[in-house]
């Protein structure tokens, strides 16, 4: 191993140790910027919970389905299908 080589070593592990040294910080820094990203996701799920639950709110019953009343007599002569599947009066 010449001289190059091992300054060249020398070098490499100072470059490493360094980076090694600063990684405590940088992974708390890592940590930091994440939690407002996780308040913001909390914040999310909550509002969809509270749009998307299935219990309606006091006074917000479901809608109401309209309906229409039919009376016998127009029933069975303005039906389209008078008389089909329907037993013969005899």
């Amino acid at each position: 191993m010449d001289l190059t080589t091992l300054l060249a070593a020398i070098g490499g592990l100072v470059l490493l140790l360094g980076a090694i040294a600063r990684l405590p910080t940088a992974a708390a820094e890592v940590v930091r910027a994440c939690i407002p990203l996780l308040k913001a996701v909390a914040e999310l799920r909550a509002a969809a919970r509270r749009a998307f639950r299935s219990v309606p709110s006091p006074g917000m019953g479901p809608l109401p389905v309209p309906h229409t009343v039919v009376s016998a007599s127009s029933k069975d002569q303005d039906s389209p299908l008078h008389g089909v599947n329907q037993p013969s009066e005899a």
